[in-house]
């Protein structure tokens, strides 16, 4: 199953330097607008899977194996990204699917879970169990606003599935706070604070010469993942 949803965003789902993401263009598709919850905001292209460029959201520059594409992420969310670089070219590019996915299913709970454009990193089994857990309640009626960090990322051979690659890195949520998508005001219950830092893995592998994510293992919170709190 799908980690759980950042704690402080209280949806269940999915360093020193604060690195953000850089825009990369994927040909085709023009940028959707930005999405504003409570504001009417449209959220991205919503029916396409084509994850186009970004016109706004997320300040630049991010160093890493690649530049990731950027989903256009709102004003009001901060978004940074840390990979380690990769001297190997399977590692290199398991590492720039995986960011590319996790950017985009953030961006999916970030509009309720609206925007499918992060099925185009995943496969289709993959995308049948995350896309259970964007169906719910929980997702649908929120968003969130504030600070999302992700760092001490690398990439190494999968022990279990030949020619996959996991990617793990830590991920920091204390910054932001779960918000009603109606209204845009803070809705949602308060959590352990150690629930704010956790650990999570991803499994990648090419499958129709493509990158993609198609599972996981679980999340390790803080403080058994004490590499990932401040």
């Amino acid at each position: 199953m799908r980690r759980q949803r950042p704690a402080a965003l209280v949806v269940p789902v999915l360093a020193a330097l604060l690195l953000c993401l850089l825009m990369a263009g994927c040909g085709g598709s023009a940028a959707p607008p930005p999405f504003t919850p409570g504001v009417g905001g449209s959220p991205g292209s919503g029916d396409g899977a084509s994850p186009g460029p970004s016109a706004s959201g997320l300040p630049d520059p991010v160093t890493g194996a690649a530049p990731l594409t950027r989903p256009p992420f709102g004003a009001n969310v901060q978004v940074s990204y840390r990979a380690a670089e990769a001297n190997e070219p399977a590692l290199a590019a398991a590492l720039t699917a995986d960011g590319d996915f996790e950017l985009a299913y953030l961006y999916a709970q970030y509009t309720g879970g609206r925007d499918i454009r992060w099925t185009v990193y995943a496969s289709p089994r993959a995308v049948s169990r995350f896309r259970g857990d964007l169906a719910r309640p929980s997702v649908t009626r929120h968003s969130f606003r504030g600070r999302v960090r992700y760092f001490a990322i690398r990439a190494y051979p999968d022990p279990a599935t030949h020619g996959a690659v996991d990617v793990t890195g830590c991920f920091d949520d204390a910054g932001a706070v779960t918000t009603s998508l109606r209204t845009g005001q803070p809705d949602g219950p308060a959590v352990p604070a150690n629930q704010h830092y956790f650990r999570y893995t991803d499994i990648v592998a090419r499958r129709g010469g493509h990158w993609v994510v198609i599972g996981n293992y679980p999340a390790l919170y803080y403080p058994q993942a004490k590499e990932c709190k401040p």
